[in-house]
C-alpha cells in the first residue's frame, strides 16, 4: 500500500499535493519513521507558566466543557508540558520544579475520576486533541511513564481507548451522524475545520499510541458493556454520562433512529476519507488540504473583513491561507480569525507530535503540505499580530492575539501553539 498519496478532495490544494506526487512513492512514515528532527528549546517563561497551570479538569456540569475557553487554555497547558518533557526530559521551571513532576502531577489528576474529557466525538475535540496528543506524548516518554503507577497507566489508556472511539463514532468513512455521542447536534464531519480538526486528530494520537492494528481491533471488539464497566471502576463519570445518552445499540451497531444520518457504530475498522490507519501522515494529508485551501488575501467579502491596520499579509496571494478566512455560515460569509485559530491550532498540535515521534518522515507530498502549512500558519500569525477586522455570524469580530479578552486566541493557549510553530515546525527553526 503506497503511503504517499495527494488528498482526493474537491479543494483548491488538491491539485498541488497530486502534483507533488508524480515523483516516486515512498515509504509510509508510521511503518518504518525516520530519525525524528532536532529538538529545540522552549522560551524558559512559557515553562514556567505552564508549570505554574492548575490542575486540569473538565467540569462536567457545564454544557460542552471541551469548548470553554479556560478548559481549552489547561488542555494546552498540559500539552505543552508533554512535548517539554518529552523533548528535553531534564527541562525546569525557573522555581526548580522538573517539568516531567509537574506533568505527572497533571495527569494524575485528570484520570484521578470525574475530571477526564467526556469522549463525545464532537466539537470539544478542541481541547481533547491536546489531552489525546499530550497523553501519546507521556507514553512515549520513559522518564514520565515511569513515573505513573499501574492504576493511573490503565486509567491513561483506558481514556485514550475512550476517546479513540468517539473518533471512530463521529469520523469514520461508514460513519455519517449528525450528532456527536452526547447527542447535543450541531455536529457533521463535512462540517469547517474547527470541527475536524480536533477528533480526528485523537484518531492520529490514538494510532501512534496503540498502533495500528492494536486500535482496529479494539474498535472492532468493541463492547459498549464493558467499557460500562471499566468506566465505572475508573470513576470515569462524565464519560459514562455522555455515552448513556447514544447508548449500546447505537454505539456498537449504529441504531440509525438515534442519531440522524447514518453509519454503522464503532464495531469497524478506522479509514478517513479513504485513508487507513497504518497511514496516519495520509490522514493528516487529507485535513490539511480542507484545512489550508484558500489562496491568501488580506480582504475578503469586498472589504467586510479586513486586516485591521489597513497593512497586507506577507503571504498574499499565495495557496495556503486557512478556510475559515474565507468561507460561509448560516448567515453569510465568514472570515473568522479565531475560527481559523480553532482549526489551525489542533493541525499544529497534531503534526508536532508526529514529528517529535518520528512519524511525520519525509516524502513529496509531506513537503506539499509543509508548504500549506508555512503560507497559512505565517499568514494567520501576521493577522493576530496585526489585528483581523473579521465577519461572523452575521456580525463583525475584532480578533488579535489577545481580543477578545474572554474568549479570544490568547485564553484558549494561542502563546503555546505559537511557540510549537515557531520553535519546532516552521522551517525557519530547522
Amino acid at each position: 500500500m503506497g503511503c504517499d498519496r495527494a488528498a482526493a478532495s474537491s479543494s483548491k490544494v488538491a491539485g498541488i499535493l497530486a502534483t507533488a506526487l508524480l515523483g516516486s512513492l515512498t515509504a509510509c512514515a508510521f511503518a518504518a519513521p525516520v530519525q525524528a528532527a532536532p529538538r529545540p528549546s522552549f522560551d524558559q517563561k512559557l515553562v514556567d507558566t505552564a508549570v505554574a497551570a492548575p490542575l486540569i479538569a473538565f467540569p462536567f456540569d457545564q454544557v460542552r466543557p471541551g469548548t470553554n475557553p479556560a478548559v481549552v487554555g489547561v488542555s494546552k497547558n498540559l500539552y505543552f508540558l508533554a512535548l517539554t518533557a518529552n523533548i528535553s526530559p531534564g527541562a525546569r521551571a525557573s522555581d526548580g520544579t522538573k517539568v516531567r513532576d509537574r506533568l505527572v502531577a497533571q495527569v494524575h489528576h485528570l484520570v484521578a475520576g470525574g475530571n477526564e474529557p467526556d469522549a463525545n466525538g464532537g466539537l470539544e475535540g478542541w481541547s481533547h486533541n491536546a489531552v489525546a496528543q499530550a497523553l501519546t506524548l507521556v507514553h512515549a516518554t520513559p522518564a514520565v511513564w515511569a513515573q505513573l503507577d499501574a492504576t493511573d497507566r490503565s486509567r491513561v489508556d483506558l481514556l485514550m481507548r475512550s476517546m479513540a472511539v468517539a473518533a471512530n463514532w463521529s469520523f469514520n468513512d461508514p460513519n455519517d451522524f449528525y450528532t456527536a455521542l452526547d447527542q447535543l447536534g450541531n455536529f457533521q464531519k463535512t462540517y469547517n475545520a474547527n470541527y475536524r480538526e480536533g477528533y480526528v486528530g485523537v484518531a492520529v494520537a490514538a494510532d501512534l499510541y496503540f498502533g495500528p492494528e492494536k486500535l482496529n481491533k479494539i474498535f472492532t471488539g468493541f463492547s459498549y458493556d464493558a467499557y460500562v464497566r471499566e468506566l465505572t471502576g475508573a470513576g470515569f463519570t462524565s464519560i459514562l454520562a455522555t455515552w448513556e445518552k447514544t447508548g449500546k445499540n447505537a454505539m456498537e451497531n449504529g441504531a440509525p433512529d438515534c442519531c440522524g444520518g447514518k453509519g454503522a457504530g464503532v464495531r469497524q475498522p478506522f479509514v478517513y476519507q479513504g485513508v487507513p490507519l497504518d497511514d496516519p501522515v495520509g490522514i493528516f494529508e487529507k485535513l490539511a488540504a480542507f484545512t489550508y485551501d484558500q489562496k491568501v488575501s488580506s480582504s475578503v467579502g469586498n472589504g467586510t473583513a479586513y486586516i485591521a491596520d489597513g497593512t497586507t499579509s506577507p503571504y498574499q496571494g499565495r495557496d495556503g491561507m486557512l478556510h475559515e478566512f474565507d468561507s460561509s455560515d448560516s448567515k453569510g460569509l465568514r472570515s473568522d480569525a479565531l475560527y481559523s485559530y480553532e482549526g489551525w491550532m489542533n493541525s499544529v498540535t497534531t503534526r508536532a507530535t508526529m514529528t517529535v515521534l518520528g512519524a511525520w518522515g519525509q516524502g513529496p507530498t509531506r513537503s506539499a503540505v509543509e508548504d500549506l502549512m508555512e503560507v497559512g500558519s505565517g499568514d494567520l500569525i501576521y493577522k493576530m499580530e496585526h489585528g483581523y477586522q473579521g465577519y461572523a455570524n452575521g456580525a463583525p469580530q475584532f480578533v488579535s492575539e489577545t481580543a477578545p479578552a474572554s474568549n479570544g486566541p490568547s485564553v484558549k493557549g494561542w502563546f503555546f501553539d505559537k511557540a510549537v510553530w515557531q520553535t519546532l515546525l516552521a522551517r525557519s527553526a530547522r
